[in-house]
């Protein structure tokens, strides 16, 4: 992914790889909170992952990942193309 982001013109490119391999089950994310942070911080400008949906582990996590997207227009990028949180029609398909 990180190869992806860079192919798309991106020159920083951080990776948060923290929650790979744990169980759904936890409570604690500290992936999710890193990732979280940085982009209400404005310091992200794009995440990249293989299958978007998969960045939140329930519909509170995504609506909330969504919604600060959005408001800081940090782009989506999944396997399935780019997609702006800002442009109605793209934040119904991820809804």
């Amino acid at each position: 992914m990180a190869d992806l982001a860079r192919q798309l013109g991106w020159s920083e490119v951080a990776v948060i790889d923290d929650e790979l391999g744990r169980s759904g089950g936890g409570t604690a994310r500290p992936g999710f909170e890193k990732l979280l942070a940085a982009i209400c911080e404005g310091q992200v400008g794009a995440v990249v992952s293989s299958e978007a949906s998969r960045l939140a582990r329930n519909g509170r996590d995504w609506h909330t990942l969504l919604e600060f997207y959005g408001l800081v227009g940090t782009l989506i990028v999944d396997e399935d193309g780019v997609d702006d949180p800002r442009h109605p029609n793209d934040r119904l398909l991820l809804a």
